[in-house]
């Protein structure tokens, strides 16, 4: 009775490591569970961060869009305007008063006025599509300038 049989300690080892491989198992799958846990809520936290980083991108390409317009807009303003004035006005000076016929100084006045009335039109719509795509390379620079700026800041920035 008093004596340890061989089956025992046998028995005793065997069941030491059955119950250490058991304990084992647990604390693997428990932690695994909260790796798994901590995986998923950075996930959602990512999520959440590219959501709102989508949407102040939006944002910012709207309010671009619409500094755009404003300006492009000031520019038409102010064609039409130059335009308008120019219009009222002869490209040719007046004839001198002492000129026996002044509809025809050395050349075809009614025709040279129309001449550079369309010299006039065809520049003045070339610098107008410069004007625009000025603007525009503006507009785009100003908002890639603003973006690349968010998103140094957000690297620059360590994560919590």
């Amino acid at each position: 009775m008093g004596i340890i049989s061989p089956q025992m300690v046998v028995g005793a080892i065997i069941a030491t490591v059955v119950g250490g491989y058991v304990l084992h198992c647990e604390y693997v799958k428990n932690d695994r569970a909260q790796f798994i846990a901590t995986l998923e809520a950075q996930a959602e936290e990512q999520k959440r961060k590219i959501k709102q980083q989508i949407k102040d991108d939006k944002l910012r390409k709207e309010n671009a869009d619409a500094e755009n317009k404003r300006t492009t807009d000031a520019l038409r303003v102010t064609i039409k305007r130059l335009r308008d004035q120019r219009a009222g006005a002869s490209f040719v000076p007046p004839a001198s008063s002492a000129a026996k016929r002044p509809d025809r100084a050395t050349f075809d006045r009614a025709e040279l006025e129309r001449a550079l009335q369309r010299l006039d039109d065809g520049v003045s719509g070339i610098v107008e599509e410069g004007d625009q795509a000025r603007i525009d390379l503006d507009t785009a620079k100003r908002w890639s300038n603003s973006v690349l700026r968010l998103r140094l800041s957000q690297r620059l920035t360590p994560p919590s």
